[in-house]
């Protein structure tokens, strides 16, 4: 799902089909470096993360478009709400 937020005049355009990225996503209680080898090594414990990255492109009139992915703009929103409500 593709949509168009303007902020600060700028476009932002929210796509999912951002870069995703192949981390490691369960990690064991143990900090031991001979665990956490083993674990990582396991595929079960591997998986596809949003990277939460973004970019500025350009549309055919020469205007600036940011495009992000769906957990960036939660996380960039979640920072301007925090940093409105420290205002107040």
């Amino acid at each position: 799902m593709n949509y168009q937020i303007p902020l600060m005049g700028y476009p932002i355009v929210v796509s999912e089909f951002m870069p995703k990225d192949y981390k490691q996503i369960k990690f064991p209680k143990s900090r031991r470096a001979r665990i956490r080898k083993k674990w990582a090594k396991r595929k079960s414990n591997w998986g596809l993360v949003d990277a939460g990255s973004w970019y500025i492109s350009y549309d055919f009139s020469g205007s600036p478009v940011i495009t992000m992915s769906p957990e960036y703009y939660r996380r960039m929103n979640q920072i301007i709400d925090r940093r409105n409500r420290d205002r107040l």
